[in-house]
């Protein structure tokens, strides 16, 4: 299983909560708490396991996009491409520290 950011740039503090949540095989920890905000329901926090039960037969990656406010992610038209395809996407309202970039 991959972890994909679909902008492109990762936050140091972002790559480092999903590090966290992999074991040294690869395979996700059912032990970790993480919830997230996604497109299935952006008003609903989602854990790492309810997402995967979720993803596409085919998708071996977990898709997540950063950004300053959820609202603002939601209108990304790179999320909208992702969204459109039928993919389900992670966001990770979070502003990026400038010092990372």
């Amino acid at each position: 299983m991959r972890v994909k950011c679909v902008f492109g740039s990762v936050s140091y503090n972002i790559a480092k909560l999903f590090s966290l949540t992999i074991l040294p095989e690869g395979i996700f920890s059912s032990n970790i708490s993480a919830r997230f905000y996604s497109t299935h329901d952006p008003e609903e926090l989602t854990s790492l396991d309810e997402y995967i039960s979720r993803m596409k037969e085919d998708q071996d990656t977990i898709l997540y996009l950063p950004g300053d406010s959820k609202s603002q992610i939601l209108k990304s038209p790179i999320l909208k491409k992702y969204t459109k395809e039928g993919y389900e996407v992670l966001l990770l309202p979070d502003p990026i520290d400038e010092f990372t970039t």
